[in-house]
């Protein structure tokens, strides 16, 4: 089987003697080469070296390419929802100051409600006393 060409199969990648590249030696790469490399044949590359691998393999970066095309959504469809996200976080903050300001007028309505009540209750206050000082007074 040409493995440049090949679509590996599940089989195949289970087997030992297929090969395992580990892009980046960093501190977890290093112990996975380490480790892998006791049981099949490893290939550590670190990412200085991928720009050059990708320029002079195009088996490889086709692969890569469809593995990402397979894996990830592309650019368009990364943007619209993107733009639908930003378009959403908009409505909810819209709506959030909307049901603030709303609120702050019920607690304005309320608090001026509330005043209104004390201040009647100390009118009715004062002039009780006022009648109790005259009636005193007298």
């Amino acid at each position: 089987m040409d493995q440049s060409t090949a679509t590996p199969t599940l089989a195949h990648l289970n087997a030992p003697d297929c090969p395992l590249a580990i892009i980046g030696l960093g501190y977890v790469g290093l112990p996975l080469e380490v480790e892998f490399g006791k049981h099949r044949p490893v290939v550590g590359s670190i990412r200085r070296e991928l720009p050059e691998i990708i320029r002079t393999d195009p088996d490889f970066l086709r692969y890569i390419l469809d593995l990402t095309r397979r894996e990830y959504a592309g650019r368009a469809a990364t943007e619209d929802r993107f733009y639908e996200l930003l378009a959403e976080l908009r409505r909810d903050r819209e709506e959030s100051a909307r049901k603030w300001d709303a609120h702050q007028a019920e607690q304005r309505e309320e608090f001026k409600r509330v005043h209104e009540e004390i201040m009647a209750q100390a009118q009715r206050h004062d002039r009780s006393i006022g009648a109790l000082g005259s009636a005193i007074g007298e």
